[in-house]
C-alpha cells in the first residue's frame, strides 16, 4: 500500500498535509483515498479537513456553492493539486519496475492457433 504526501504553507503560517494513499478491496480492486490535514500553526495539532458539502448544496446557486457549498476540504485545496498528487503516486508504480514485454492474446480466443505436438 503506497502514500504520499504534500505539505502546503500558507502566507498566515498555516500548513494543509494533502495525503493520498492507495487501498485494495476485495478482489484487490485498487482504489485511491484522498484527504487533507489542516493546522493553523506548526505548535497546533493536525485537524481533518471534511470531504463532504453542505446539505442543502443542490439548493444552492451556483455562486453560493462556490463561496459556501464546497466541502472544507475543496476550499482549502483545488482539484489540481489533489489530481496532482493522485499522478505522483501513480508515478511511483512504475518508477522501480523495469519495462518488460507483453504478449496480448487476441480478443476473440477462437483466433488462437492451435499447437499440439504430434506424436508417432
Amino acid at each position: 500500500m503506497a502514500r504520499i504526501e504534500h505539505h502546503i504553507e500558507g502566507p498566515n503560517g498555516s500548513e494543509i498535509k494533502l495525503v493520498a494513499q492507495e487501498c485494495f478491496g476485495s478482489g484487490l480492486t485498487r482504489s485511491v483515498d484522498v484527504f487533507a490535514l489542516h493546522r493553523a500553526s506548526p505548535d497546533q495539532p493536525w485537524r481533518l479537513l471534511d470531504n463532504r458539502p453542505d446539505p442543502a448544496w443542490r439548493s444552492m446557486s451556483v455562486q453560493d456553492y462556490v463561496q459556501t457549498g464546497r466541502s472544507e476540504m475543496l476550499r482549502m485545496v483545488s482539484p489540481a493539486q489533489i489530481m496532482q498528487l493522485i499522478h505522483r503516486l501513480n508515478a511511483l508504480q512504475y518508477e522501480d519496475e523495469p519495462i518488460q514485454d507483453v504478449d496480448v492474446a487476441p480478443a476473440d480466443p477462437v483466433q488462437l492457433p492451435v499447437n499440439r505436438p504430434r506424436f508417432a
